[in-house]
């Protein structure tokens, strides 16, 4: 799959590897992943567009920042909501059993919290699973829409899942494949590791541009 080697076709490719372990590293105390979500960003239009030589330079820093602040925020509340909306929805059902629970011999608290805590790590695992479906196509809308709000439009973003599933879910599945690849730069005593990521970022972003290229439905 080109995903895996669009990184190494570029001539400057050492260039781009290194500059996005640098940032990559500083992601670490949260300024660089300004720079590395909006690298994804332009990586993503290139790709759609169909570009020969798709990575970003490193040269537009500035640039690089700006585009790099709607992914970051759009992280955060997708972050921010996969846990809060479960826990809501558990402690609705958990004080609802401890009502039940109540109108019997004992005070039904045990109960409640047995049945919310039960509800709320299901919950948690069927949204962070929706989260992780839909995430990556949010990213790409608002990379392509230029717009943040193009991230929580949901219809359209099901929409595109819907219509492009094959092609979307074989862009998630390289970037499986090689976030479980980029862990292997531990055996180089974490040397190695960052440019592993930046690796495995580069052909998330690629793979879901060349999917939006793909597109059925695209304009």
């Amino acid at each position: 799959m080109r995903a895996f080697r669009i990184l190494f076709e570029d001539p400057d490719w050492l260039k781009h590897l290194l500059f996005g372990a640098v940032f990559t590293l500083l992601s670490g105390v949260l300024i660089g992943l300004f720079f590395i979500a909006g690298y994804g960003v332009r990586l993503v239009r290139n790709a759609q567009r169909g570009e020969a030589r798709p990575l970003p330079d490193w040269d537009d820093l500035g640039g690089l920042f700006q585009d790099g602040l709607g992914p970051v925020g759009m992280y955060l509340i997708y972050g921010f909501a996969t846990p809060l909306v479960p826990a809501t929805i558990a402690g609705v059902i958990g004080a609802a059993a401890w009502a039940i629970g109540s109108l019997g011999p004992s005070d039904g608290s045990e109960l409640g919290i047995v049945v919310g805590m039960l509800a709320f790590y299901f919950l948690l695992f069927v949204f962070g699973l929706v989260g992780f479906v839909i995430f990556p196509a949010a990213f790409t809308r608002m990379a392509l829409e230029r717009r943040f709000s193009a991230a929580f439009e949901f219809g359209e973003i099901l929409g595109y899942i819907k219509r492009n599933a094959g092609n979307y879910l074989l862009a998630v599945l390289a970037y499986l494949i090689a976030s479980v690849a980029s862990q292997f730069g531990l055996i180089l005593l974490c040397v190695g590791i960052f440019p592993a990521i930046f690796w495995s970022y580069v052909v998330m972003s690629w793979g879901l541009g060349e999917a939006a290229r793909l597109d059925p439905g695209r304009r």
